[in-house]
């Protein structure tokens, strides 16, 4: 363990060979296995837990901006990603992600809300049936890095990003405009992605992401042709109802199927 520079709180290391900052909150450093969401693999992005016998399985509802080789993805102003507080029976995640398509290492950020029912988790202790802010990296051989904070988030919506500005494959964490943290990678760009996941079928996989942008060069712009792209979920479908930059799932059935 070590102690977070300039506050009383204890910050566990998942593994002594990442390296990591956090200067804005409260965390706690966990590990994960995330399963890749790209067409040469089997699953979609999303942590593979380990599942409470209560929980039913874990499906993914994921759009993506048809281009690739960008530097970062954010939900930016002025609604961003929505954030729900009614509870979760197992555990649901809405979250932001940038994949590089050839080597599967992924960079992802979001909110997470676990509930005791789920069972210890390899990437999110607290399992207290709220949602709170999360941020990870996902390295060439499915080895996941990942911190939360511990304050709960509020319902409503959340401006949420990350990205790696100079291309030296160092990406930063927002959370509504401030600094979260970072991971150093062993790449820096990819394919921006949206992700609805939750872990049992009585939960509900409602997402809402708004002002969808990717960093080109060094620059936010909107997102362009978004497509969906992964869906295993029987009952909830991707909408992009208001241009590129607005993916809205819901259970009313869509072209993107299930």
């Amino acid at each position: 363990m070590r102690w977070t520079e300039g506050r009383a709180s204890v910050v566990t290391e998942a593994h002594s060979g990442r390296r990591a900052f956090v200067a804005a909150a409260t965390v706690v450093v966990v590990s994960a296995i995330l399963v890749g969401a790209y067409a040469a693999r089997t699953g979609p992005l999303a942590v593979r837990a380990a599942y409470a016998t209560t929980c039913s399985g874990k499906t993914n509802v994921e759009a993506a901006n048809s281009t690739n080789g960008h530097r970062g993805v954010k939900a930016g102003d002025p609604d961003g990603l929505s954030v729900y507080t009614g509870g979760a029976t197992c555990k649901r995640v809405s979250s932001l992600a940038l994949g590089d398509t050839a080597t599967d290492e992924q960079v992802e950020v979001g909110w997470v809300d676990a509930n005791a029912l789920h069972g210890p988790d390899e990437c999110y202790a607290e399992n207290d049936g709220h949602p709170h802010f999360f941020w990870a990296y996902v390295d060439t051989t499915g080895y996941e890095s990942c911190q939360f904070d511990s304050s709960n988030l509020s319902s409503g919506t959340s401006r949420l990003s990350t990205y790696d500005l100079t291309l030296n494959g160092v990406f930063n964490y927002y959370l509504d405009g401030n600094y979260e943290g970072d991971y150093f990678t062993d790449f820096d760009t990819g394919l921006p992605l949206t992700n609805s996941e939750r872990h049992d079928s009585s939960d509900v996989a409602t997402a809402d992401f708004q002002d969808l942008q990717f960093m080109h060069n060094e620059d936010f712009v909107d997102w362009s042709n978004t497509t969906c792209y992964v869906n295993d979920d029987p009952s909830y479908y991707d909408h992009i109802p208001n241009g590129s930059t607005h993916v809205d799932v819901n259970t009313t059935s869509s072209s993107c199927g299930g």
